[in-house]
């Protein structure tokens, strides 16, 4: 190349770089960096955080920031263009106020979320996936209520050291942000699977000994590994996730029922299922920092033989049960690597309702027939698994040596450990109890007998002779007799008793303190107020007040005196 090509061609670098930087600066060209837009802002609320979610045209830049006085999170979006509206969305769900806009410079837009209270934050992108766009995901926490959600799960696995309850947690799939299988006329997977684990949990809580509760108790997304979380939290004894199937086939329909295996997949049907359900976190969108770990490195590295053959079992039971009122796409449970059943202290399993990708299928599930009576099938399903099971809670007692007692009406804590020789401060200490706690009547509580535990003899009991009292009418109180009470306190027939005077008593086994009937005398011939008054061991004014008699009537031959 000699000197003047190699000049002309320098020149034409530098023009070139020229108008680069020229449409980079003024915005006019096609090769500069790419413009974005806010297509879409939706959110979703939980008890504890707010996600909010914003579509965009491509990946976003961003910055962000806190403020204070009041509470605020403020995100520049940069590289857009396009309006931006004042005002995106009112949410005022105790957690987030509203979320507005405003145009920092040309090209940066900020968004300002206001917050009710101090709250943390997580800022994520997420890669355009499936029919979805670009998406930016901002998720506010509020420390104290998740600390509050948390202790109230923690309080229900310790409330079964007293209770002895089974504890069951239902799974509704999908939520929020991942509507899971969407069919052609709008039905999402979410709602459904929502419905009917609503409807389980209602009838597994009318069963005795059984305790239910939801992973999530609305439209949220929830991450595979946090829903898992959430039932150890709550001390689940068995793990159900419920879910809808979808085929390339509009024809293909039917329920199956999924365990887990870290083995591989025992079929290809199973294989694909576990696919989907796993690519929920992706969709639903998880930051990838939650995933520095694999889900197997949190649990256990295997899980136990036993636990796999009781989920097994139970899928088992819930095939037959569900093939009463819906076909089956297996009849044998099928098991794959889903992350949602990997607990491995927890019997598991994975339900597909039926396929939303069949018409008719899709129809039915809608109707409130049918999930009600779904619903009937899973809880006599587990109903069945658990019958006869001994909760976990209880193995440990007859290991430990506790024993649960059920007050009864009128005890109170120093009448119960007098029965099992033990203490106060030691039943208050077992089962979490200040000095403030009231126990109830039918309330559960741990006891751990002395060594010489025995139910004491009851202590001789005394009674105070009232005026107007006799042997006979103590007697009857105490359902005892007139021989067994002179026997007692030392008394012949010639003894008579005074007001004030303490007896002892012993009631018979069936004893009750009742209230003594009316006894009659018939007046006989001869007879004085006075020598009847002898008679029943009573006074003459005592005789007088009963009958309604003043100190000039005469009694008469015949007649009826009430002297009791």
């Amino acid at each position: 190349m000699n000197r003047s090509n190699h000049y002309t061609q320098l020149v034409r670098i530098c023009v070139y770089a020229f108008f680069l930087l020229a449409a980079q600066f003024w915005g006019g060209a096609s090769v500069g960096i790419a413009q974005n837009r806010l297509i879409d802002i939706r959110y979703w609320s939980s008890p504890t955080f707010t996600r909010i979610v914003l579509d965009l045209k491509t990946k976003a830049h961003y910055d962000a920031f806190s403020l204070v006085k009041p509470h605020r999170l403020v995100v520049d979006l940069k590289d857009f263009d396009g309006p931006a509206p004042k005002k995106l969305v009112k949410i005022r769900d105790g957690i987030v106020k509203q979320v507005r806009t405003s145009r920092k410079d040309p090209k940066t837009v900020r968004i300002v979320i206001d917050l009710a209270k101090k709250s943390n934050h997580k800022i994520f992108p997420l890669k355009k996936i499936s029919t979805k766009p670009p998406r930016l995901v901002i998720d506010i926490r509020r420390p104290d209520l998740e600390k509050a959600d948390r202790a109230a799960r923690e309080q229900t696995r310790k409330l079964k050291q007293t209770q002895g309850d089974v504890v069951v947690v239902i799974d509704p799939g999908h939520g929020g942000e991942d509507p899971g299988t969407v069919s052609k006329q709008g039905t999402r997977e979410k709602d459904i699977v929502f419905a009917i684990a609503k409807k389980t949990v209602a009838k597994l809580n009318r069963k005795k000994g059984l305790k239910a509760y939801l992973t999530r108790k609305g439209d949220y997304f929830i991450p595979l590994r946090r829903r898992i979380e959430i039932a150890k939290q709550y001390g689940a004894d068995v793990f159900v996730s419920i879910h809808v199937d979808s085929s390339f086939s509009s024809k293909v329909y039917g329920s199956s029922v999924y365990c887990l295996s870290f083995k591989g997949a025992s079929s290809n049907a199973a294989k694909m299922a576990a696919r989907k359900e796993n690519a929920s976190d992706f969709i639903g969108g998880v930051p990838l920092d939650h995933y520095n770990r694999d889900l197997n490195a949190i649990i256990v590295d295997l899980v136990q033989t036993h636990n796999l053959n009781s989920s097994l079992r139970l899928a088992g039971l819930m095939l037959k049960e569900i093939a009463k009122i819906n076909r089956l796409h297996t009849k044998k449970p099928h098991q794959a690597d889903f992350a949602v059943l990997k607990a491995p202290d927890i019997p598991s399993v994975l339900i597909e309702t039926d396929f939303m990708s069949n018409p008719r299928r899709e129809k039915r599930m809608k109707t409130a027939w049918f999930q009600n009576e779904y619903a009937n099938r899973i809880t006599a399903a587990l109903t069945r698994f658990l019958a006869g099971r001994t909760p976990p809670v209880q193995q440990y007692y007859a290991q430990s040596g506790l024993i649960l007692h059920t007050i009864k009406r009128g005890e109170t804590l120093s009448h119960i450990a007098q029965q099992y020789n033990t203490t106060v401060s030691r039943l208050r200490t077992l089962n979490n109890l200040s000095s403030k706690s009231i126990i109830r009547y039918g309330q559960k509580l741990r006891v751990k007998p002395g060594k010489a535990a025995k139910r004491t003899k009851p202590a001789p009991t005394y009674h105070i002779v009232k005026k107007g009292e006799s042997l006979s009418s103590i007697a009857q109180q105490y359902n005892t007799t007139v021989s067994r009470l002179r026997t007692l306190n030392n008394l012949s027939s010639k003894n008579i008793i005074r007001y004030g005077q303490k007896l002892r008593v012993k009631p018979a086994k069936t004893a009750k303190r009742t209230r003594p009937s009316p006894t009659y005398h018939i007046v006989k011939k001869g007879e004085s107020l006075s020598s009847i008054a002898q008679k029943y061991n009573t006074t003459v004014s005592r005789l007088r007040t009963l009958n309604n008699l003043s100190s000039k009537n005469i009694i008469r031959y015949g007649q009826k005196l009430r002297v009791l």
